[in-house]
C-alpha cells in the first residue's frame, strides 16, 4: 500500500515520500520510522533553504559594497584634486607667519637668558 500526503507542495518531496513508503514497507517498518524520515527530509529540505537565503544575502552585501565603492572613488578623486589646490595657497601663508613665529621664539631665549644671570656681553 503506499499513501502520498502533499505536504510541501513539491514534485520531489512526493517522490521522496514513494520512496520512503516503499523501502518501509518493503522492510516492514512502522509508521514511526516513516514518521523520522519524512522529519529528517524536511529538516534537510530547510537547512538548504536557509543555506539559500544566507549566499542571497551575502552575494546582495558583496554587490552593494562593491557598488559603493566604485561611487566614492569616484567622489573622492575630484575632491582630492580640488583640495590640494587649497592647500598649496594655505601652505604659502603659513610659511610667511612661520618666520615671524622664528622670530619671536629667538627673543623669548634671549629673555630667558637674562633672567638666569648670563652674560650680555656674549
Amino acid at each position: 500500500m503506499v499513501v502520498v500526503i502533499r505536504l510541501s507542495g513539491n514534485e520531489r518531496s512526493e517522490f521522496a515520500l514513494v520512496i520512503i513508503l516503499y523501502m518501509g514497507m518493503w522492510a516492514q517498518h512502522d509508521v514511526l520510522t516513516y514518521a523520522m524520515w519524512k522529519c529528517a527530509i524536511t529538516i534537510v529540505q530547510l537547512f538548504m533553504m536557509m543555506i539559500m537565503m544566507m549566499i542571497k544575502i551575502v552575494m546582495m552585501k558583496i554587490k552593494r559594497c562593491l557598488c559603493e565603492d566604485d561611487v566614492h572613488d569616484v567622489d573622492d578623486d575630484d575632491d582630492d584634486d580640488d583640495d590640494d589646490d587649497d592647500d598649496d595657497d594655505d601652505d604659502d601663508d603659513d610659511d610667511d607667519n612661520d618666520d615671524d613665529d622664528n622670530e619671536d621664539d629667538d627673543r623669548d631665549e634671549d629673555d630667558k637668558y637674562h633672567e638666569f644671570g648670563g652674560n650680555d656681553a656674549n
